[in-house]
């Protein structure tokens, strides 16, 4: 059973620091998008 499947990659335990990255990314992201998305809002809005 040394075959990786998709759910074992998904399961298997993260190391701290990735997990750190990863959400730090995530949530730059959403920043930039909501950022964006309200500007544009709020020049149609006038």
């Amino acid at each position: 059973m040394s075959t990786q499947t998709p759910i074992d990659v998904i399961t298997r335990p993260v190391d701290a620091r990735s997990l750190a990255s990863f959400s730090l990314a995530a949530c730059g992201f959403l920043a930039i998008w909501c950022a964006t998305w309200g500007a544009l809002i709020a020049k149609m809005a006038g």
